[in-house]
């Protein structure tokens, strides 16, 4: 996938771009999340990564990726960025909103470089649906 992203991006010349990305892919409340945040850079083993952190208000998730500009690299394009765990979270709608920073070579301030975002839905369990489902059916059943 991230082969045919690469050929897209180097042919559409839109490389400047934070992609956000969570796995699971479709989580449910019984999996543990993580997401990650990345990019392509021009130059391989240039940058490194200083931090990445995220704080969770209601269904909202904020990530923060700090990279660091050595000075040197190869020059051929490599992907950089940092992911979180998250953990396991409620049932629910969720938006992630990534900023990237980078501390310019020779610097010691981080600057705004990029930002991105995407949102996913965590689901109960299908087994914990299944049974919500049978313990409702008996429920009508025992009624009638």
């Amino acid at each position: 996938m991230r082969v045919l992203l690469v050929l897209c991006m180097v042919l559409s010349k839109s490389a400047f771009a934070l992609y956000v990305d969570v796995y699971p892919e479709n989580p449910t409340i019984a999996d543990s999340v993580s997401i990650e945040a990345w990019t392509w850079f021009p130059y391989a083993e240039r940058y490194d990564l200083v931090s990445a952190t995220y704080s969770i208000t209601d269904y909202a998730i904020d990530m923060e990726v700090i990279m660091e500009d050595k000075g040197v690299g190869l020059t051929i394009p490599a992907i950089g960025g940092g992911s979180v765990e998250v953990g396991i979270l409620a049932e629910g709608y969720y938006s992630v909103s990534a900023d990237m920073y980078m501390v310019p070579f020779g610097g010691s301030i981080p600057e705004f470089y990029e930002s991105g975002s995407t949102s996913f839905n965590v689901v109960p369990e299908p087994a914990t649906f299944s049974l919500f489902a049978f313990g409702a059916l008996a429920l009508r059943v025992a009624a009638s």
